[in-house]
């Protein structure tokens, strides 16, 4: 537990030296080869985070399910272009995600692992990124470790680093683009010390803010490059987001002495501003790298894609809520303190020692302006939108990781603003935390999980316990360095539990993973492939596990056919179902795959069903529905059935209508 010492009063290890506030200033010797150490040490500890029994944990999450399917479906029909889910539905994210798990399938082949596989190479990235930002901002080999540690053992960013979405991906070439930006600027070199910090030297606009922007069009044009990568990892609002956190730097960089209150003034500031920033050659460098895609993936789909991603998933989503009105008061603030446990801890100690820094005027005062810009930004953009999720504000974790550490590397050297009241107060708000996590999972252990040990659920709750207690021992008889380490014990423990050994063991009650599709896998063999049919919204995992289409058709529906039809005998309407779907078929658009030909055609029928379901579609079918398979759905109270319809005597044929299956 060293590897946070390395700023301490040491000859040969990096040292620090305090101003007349106490706040640490400059940190020399930063040698070539304790970088290198520094970023294997980092690699190291991400590779023992999330790498263990990274296949072994299911694909539950939704999100994951969803772009696993989609990668998978076009590895199976060799598409780079058009992502598709369900061999009918268009993708709604851009390609860069599942480009990487294409080359990851082709690697290592079509699994847990390999759908993972690019996700963690992009946290990997994203965690020696902040090393060198935070070392870049407070030139301190300390502080920069523990900022990057900070944001590999935050809770979202393992869940979003070891389950694969585009979020990862995004914010890496985001942290990319800010990191080039710091090592761009003059103004956060060693030992900068502004001209006009006390204002003693007036200086126009422009020569204030021309040490705040890169003068290099190089390094413009590679933070516009990395902004085209977020494009094509989220969209465009990546690279909105990214431009807009350096133009609020700026903007903050650019108030006077005495603030004016006249609007052309600020209209005319904006524009200089705008102007420094070269917004033509970063509107360029990102159409050329990010614009290709979007137009070829408009052109094979009819601008249908086109039509779908910028309308529909993003201008609609930002002004209708997509799960309905959201009622929490601060949402991101009460989701973001679980999404950055066990750290947020530090959260009320921090904005203490925060405000203090700033209003004393603390000499890494720009580092903290341009780290409050990055989250405040983030925060202030998706809480204006009408659709929030908890991972939207994704992109403000490493700035996040980075004032947290901060603020702790302050703390352990004992030059904190707080005062001493809150090294006492915050283990026991870890004594508490623990035992509110140890109640909540045996409720939920013995609800869902009525036959196992729930000493699982006394695990994962007692470990911030245990640490809260060892953290109150250590607060009054021993030093801030016996604390600080036991919050680092306590990170790296509660990560691997509950990612690692906790998912493994809960994997084993996945359907997807115990034989629910077997059977229908088994006769894939046939001349005829078989249809699978769903009679409830289909996990998108269920697509991946399967491998192939799963149609999905609601009992509601099938009853209202059945009734319409003048309740015919099930092979009649076994009938008329494959011809519904060979009508739907038709219908596609010409760049869908059409493989499903042979199956609609002579293939055998399959059904999963729920209990209730059940009830309603046995009638219609009656003895030519043999159950196949049972079990129990995971944190659900009814079973999963899968069902085959057997194939009877050649029956009178009945032509579908022009109703759909629902896709």
């Amino acid at each position: 537990m060293k590897i946070f010492e390395t700023a301490e009063n040491s000859s040969n290890k990096t040292a620090f030296i305090t101003n007349q506030n106490n706040n640490f200033v400059v940190n020399n010797s930063f040698r070539r080869n304790n970088i290198i150490f520094d970023q294997c040490l980092l690699v190291a500890i991400c590779f023992l985070l999330y790498f263990p029994f990274l296949g072994s944990n299911v694909i539950w999450d939704r999100d994951e399910g969803y772009f696993a399917a989609v990668a998978q479906e076009m590895f199976d029909n060799g598409e780079w272009i058009v992502p598709t889910l369900n061999d009918n539905k268009l993708c709604d994210k851009p390609i860069l995600i599942f480009w990487g798990m294409l080359v990851s399938f082709y690697l290592f082949g079509v699994s847990e692992f390999s759908v993972r596989f690019p996700t963690i190479i992009y946290g990997i990235v994203t965690v020696l990124l902040v090393y060198h930002i935070a070392r870049r901002l407070f030139d301190n080999r300390s502080l920069a470790i523990r900022s990057a540690f900070i944001l590999a053992t935050m809770l979202l960013f393992v869940v979003e680093t070891r389950g694969t979405t585009c979020d990862g991906a995004l914010l890496c070439w985001l942290t990319a683009a800010m990191t080039v930006y710091v090592y761009g600027c003059r103004g956060f070199q060693k030992n900068f010390v502004e001209v006009c910090d006390n204002f003693q030297i007036k200086q126009s606009l422009t020569e204030r803010l021309i040490l705040w922007y890169p003068q290099n069009w190089i390094i413009v044009v590679l933070i516009s490059a990395c902004l085209g990568m977020a494009t094509l990892a989220k969209g465009p609002a990546a690279a909105v987001i990214g431009i807009a956190v350096i133009g609020l730097f700026l903007i903050v960089k650019a108030l006077p002495e005495r603030m004016v209150w006249n609007p052309f003034i600020w209209f005319l500031s904006f524009l200089r501003i705008s102007y420094l920033m070269r917004p033509l050659t970063v509107i360029v460098v990102i159409v050329l790298i990010a614009g290709p895609w979007f137009v070829l993936v408009g052109y094979k789909t009819d601008w249908e894609w086109t039509r779908l991603f910028f309308i529909v998933h993003n201008f609609e989503r930002s002004i209708i809520p997509e799960h309905g009105p959201n009622k929490i008061p601060l949402y991101y603030l009460v989701t973001s303190l679980f999404g950055t446990f066990p750290w947020s801890i530090f959260f009320i100690p921090l904005c203490i020692d925060l405000f203090y820094r700033i209003r004393n005027g603390t000499v890494s005062k720009n580092a903290y302006y341009f780290i409050l810009c990055w989250i405040f930004l983030v925060y202030v953009i998706f809480s204006i939108a009408s659709t929030k999720l908890p991972h939207y504000v994704f992109p403000a974790y490493p700035a996040t990781a980075i004032l947290i550490g901060g603020y702790l590397f302050n703390w352990r050297c004992g030059n904190d603003k707080t005062g001493k009241i809150w090294t006492f107060i915050v283990p026991y708000v870890l004594i508490v935390t623990g035992i509110g996590i140890t109640i909540v999972l045996n409720i939920l252990y013995a609800k869902y999980f009525p036959n196992e040990s729930a000493a699982i659920t006394f695990v994962i709750g007692l470990l911030p316990l245990i640490m809260g207690v060892a953290g109150v021992w250590a607060s009054w008889k021993c030093s801030r360095k016996t604390l600080d380490v036991i919050y680092i014990i306590l990170a790296i423990i509660f990560i691997p539990l509950v990612f690692q050994w906790t998912a493994a063991h809960v994997s084993q009650y996945a359907p997807q993973r115990n034989g629910l599709f077997r059977p229908v896998q088994t006769a894939e063999n046939s001349i005829a492939p078989p249809i699978l049919l769903c009679t409830e919204g289909c996990p998108p995992s269920w697509f991946f596990y399967y491998g192939k289409p799963i149609r999905q058709i609601t009992a509601e529906t099938l009853q209202q056919d059945y009734e319409k039809l003048g309740r015919p005998p099930a092979p009649i309407f076994i009938e008329f179902l494959r011809n519904k779907l060979i009508k739907q078929e038709k219908l596609r658009p010409r760049y869908f795959s059409n493989r499903l030909k042979t199956s609609l055609d002579k293939g055998q029928f399959y059904i999963v069903t729920n209990e209730n379901d059940y009830n309603i579609i046995q009638p219609l079918f009656g003895k030519s529905m043999k159950e196949i398979h049972r079990m129990r759905r995971f944190m659900k109270p009814t079973d999963l059935l899968l069902f085959a319809l057997e194939t009877l005597p050649e029956p009178t044929s009945i032509e579908s209508d022009n109703e759909q299956i629902t896709p």
